[in-house]
């Protein structure tokens, strides 16, 4: 892509990537301590792995597009990855991976479609919804929900304030899974591009 050079900013676009865990290419490189001081404290060793990814490929992102580098990253307080400049926003499930960064606040989810809970189903939503619901339907707003919460410090059950947010959403088809995918910002007129 030749959109933009680093340090010429155009307005409103959200760089983003779906990667496969298992990519070696983006296992392999270096990132900083506190990055790898934080994946460290996963319970499981395929969720480290898919943090590495996720944070290689920002590294990636913010060197070619960011108006600062994967050093300056840090964690807040509830372990929120945050930069001084620019936003980004990580998920992973089964074996996809998605990050996403802009200048604007963001929020990404990424979710494995399956046969989700009717019990899951009424915490979210109504019972004139839930008879017409697909799993598809389902998992595309619950993405969504996520996205949202990442993007407002809250949590997926905040289920107001949907006024002024603008969305993207798509289910991905991959090998033999199907997932939904969302990216949420405040921002109208985002451009998404998928790097």
């Amino acid at each position: 892509y030749n959109i933009m050079k680093r340090g010429d900013r155009m307005k409103k676009i959200v760089f983003y990537s779906l990667i496969h865990a298992d990519d070696s290419d983006l296992y392999n490189l270096e990132l900083p301590k506190v990055i790898l001081d934080h994946v460290q404290k996963y319970h499981f060793s395929n969720d480290t792995r898919r943090s590495i990814v996720a944070y290689n490929r920002v590294k990636s992102l913010l060197k070619e597009f960011g108006n600062c580098s994967i050093d300056d990253l840090f964690f807040e307080k509830h372990g929120k990855p945050s930069l001084p400049k620019g936003y980004i926003s990580i998920s992973h499930s089964e074996n996809l991976v998605a990050v996403a960064y802009s200048d604007y606040p963001i929020g990404i989810d990424i979710e494995r479609i399956g046969n989700a809970s009717r019990g899951i189903y009424s915490k979210i939503f109504k019972k004139e919804e839930i008879e017409k619901m697909t799993n598809d339907d389902f998992y595309m707003r619950w993405t969504y929900l996520e996205a949202k919460a990442k993007l407002n410090n809250t949590n997926i059950f905040d289920l107001e304030n949907n006024e002024g947010l603008y969305s993207f959403t798509s289910i991905i088809d991959d090998e033999e899974m199907r997932y939904a995918f969302s990216i949420v910002t405040k921002e109208d007129s985002m451009e998404m591009i998928l790097k």
